[in-house]
Formats: structure tokens, C-alpha cells, sequence
């Protein structure tokens, strides 16, 4: 099965790659497929280049008008997706201990920013100031804020590595 083409032309952009380039770069980052697309012109003019990794997740970027599509482009393209993808870690396990601590936990919960506290339906004033004085007495560092909705009060738990020792240390 062939994993990298071109369909876009001169007209879409300046492309200085080639399938063989592509092709080198498929397997130099171990991606599943690459390509350089038009678009559909009875919907949308351009081109992009389209990424997809060894676990399917794909991401599309539209091509440069103004610059050439060479290959250091494109790699900064593989690159920033790849990081992307590295920098999301779900963490809502780490903060789980901390939230199961007390007793309204269907109004106290881990996400993965740090610990969501619904306070729309239930009086979580005591419980929420218990889980700051948790927070400061292990020196963990954290910011406040709301959901737009202004029902849950969201305690962001830095995510440093230092951090998260301590973190993990209250379980």
C-alpha cells in the first residue's frame, strides 16, 4: 500500500518535495501516511499537507502560499504533531487521591488539569477548603479559577515534576 502522494500542483503552492521525499520521511518518522492534497475546489481552493501517525491520529496543515513546501517545512510539521501529542498527559489518576479523600465526591472530582469542585447543586465550601489546606501543607503548587459557567471551581495543579512528587506522596 502506498503511504505518501502528491496530488497538489504549482497552481496550490511552490512544492519542492517529491514522493520519494515524502516516502523517506514516512518511514524516518514512523508515519502511517503522508500526503500533500488539494482541496476539493468546489468547496475550498489550496492544498494542505496531511499527517497521520502509527496510531491513526491525523492532523492537517494548510500549504504556504508565500513560501515553498520543502521538506525542513514539512518536518517541522511531523515534529510540532509529534510533540503535541507527547506534551497531553491525562492526570486525573494522580489527582484521584486527593479527591476521593471526601465525602461529596460526585461534587469532588479528578480531572486532568487537578480537581474539579461542583458547586451548583451541593454546599462544598468545607470540603474545598480542605483540599487547599491538603495542598499547602504538602507545598503543592496551584492556581484558582472558574468554569465560564461559574459552577465549578477548578484548583490547576502545576504539573513541574516536583510537583507531582508531592502530589503523589499525599496518597
Amino acid at each position: 500500500m502506498k503511504r505518501s502522494y502528491i496530488t497538489a500542483t504549482a497552481k496550490d503552492a511552490d512544492i519542492q518535495v517529491t514522493e520519494s521525499d515524502l516516502d523517506n520521511l514516512s518511514d524516518e518518522y514512523e508515519l502511517e501516511y503522508i500526503s500533500l492534497n488539494e482541496y476539493d475546489p468546489s468547496y475550498m481552493s489550496g492544498a494542505e499537507l496531511n499527517i497521520t501517525d502509527k496510531e491513526f491520529k491525523t492532523k492537517a496543515y494548510k500549504l504556504p502560499k508565500k513560501m515553498s513546501v520543502t521538506t525542513d517545512w514539512i518536518v517541522s510539521k511531523i515534529v510540532s504533531m509529534q510533540n503535541t501529542e507527547k506534551a497531553y498527559v491525562n492526570l486525573s489518576k494522580v489527582f484521584k487521591a486527593i479527591a476521593s479523600k471526601y465525602e461529596k465526591a460526585m461534587n469532588i472530582y479528578p480531572t486532568t488539569y487537578g480537581i474539579g469542585v461542583n458547586t451548583l447543586y451541593a454546599d462544598t465550601d468545607e470540603e474545598f477548603k480542605a483540599i487547599l489546606s491538603l495542598l499547602e501543607d504538602n507545598q503543592v503548587k496551584y492556581r484558582l479559577e472558574w468554569s465560564d459557567a461559574m459552577w465549578v471551581k477548578r484548583i490547576i495543579i502545576s504539573k513541574t515534576d516536583d510537583n507531582l512528587k508531592r502530589v503523589g506522596s499525599i496518597a
